[in-house]
């Protein structure tokens, strides 16, 4: 009983000015590449669903038709994230204990934080975590017109990472009920916290960034050769 993982690539990109964040390559390797590889590695991984985009569909095949150490299958996205990781949910191995979904821009994930995670999860009954690290500046909440209402506690804030992973039975009971509902959420977190249920964040790592603007491949590349 292990994981089935969702690797989330179907994304826009629009803060990329054009480029294409997970088929640029780093250190001489596609960066959606990263995160696969590193799934494929970890002990507890049963199957990975790659959602794509329809342009990008046979060019992600033929990238991962190498990796073989285990099950890999890609499928196109939709419109919105949470009906992409819908499409892939519907591919996941039925016998998984576990869903974990990871965002294909984070380069920087180890086999050893995937396998941290599903302890968590599974060995630890926590039933629901993501990856996070507390963040280390001073939050400011303000109005739309750049007021500064707020200033929340910094020891009770994180940046939340991927993989999150959730007891499979659980997650697919908080997809039916946002789907019931009409529901779109932008994390798959919120989907179990909208069922009233405990989440939990356990311990990331800082490098394990997100590619988000043409500044951050510079940042990943720096910390790709560190490694």
């Amino acid at each position: 009983m292990g994981a089935s993982v969702i690797i989330a690539a179907a994304g826009s990109a629009s803060r990329m000015q054009g480029i294409d964040k997970l088929l640029c390559e780093i250190n001489g390797k596609e960066v959606i590449l990263y995160s696969v590889e590193a799934f494929a590695k970890a002990r507890c991984t049963d199957k990975i669903v790659i959602v794509t985009s329809a342009e990008k569909l046979e060019t992600v095949k033929n990238l991962v038709s190498s990796i073989f150490e285990c099950d890999i299958e890609v499928c196109v996205g939709a419109d919105e994230r949470q009906k992409s990781v819908l499409n892939g949910l519907a591919l996941c191995d039925e016998k998984s204990g576990c869903i974990m979904i990871h965002d294909a821009a984070r380069p920087m994930i180890t086999s050893e934080k995937i396998d941290f995670l599903y302890e968590k999860i599974i060995d630890e009954n926590l039933k629901a975590a993501a990856l996070g690290m507390p963040v280390k500046d001073t939050i400011k909440v303000t109005d739309e017109s750049g007021k500064i209402i707020e200033t929340p506690k910094r020891e009770t804030l994180y940046i939340t990472q991927t993989p999150q992973g959730f007891e499979a039975s659980l997650y697919k009971k908080a997809f039916e009920k946002a789907i019931a509902e009409g529901k779109s959420y932008t994390d798959d977190c919120q989907l179990v916290e909208a069922l009233g249920e405990s989440v939990y964040m356990v311990k990331g790592d800082y490098k394990n960034i997100k590619i988000t603007t043409p500044e951050d491949i510079i940042t990943a590349q720096n910390f790709l050769k560190e490694n």
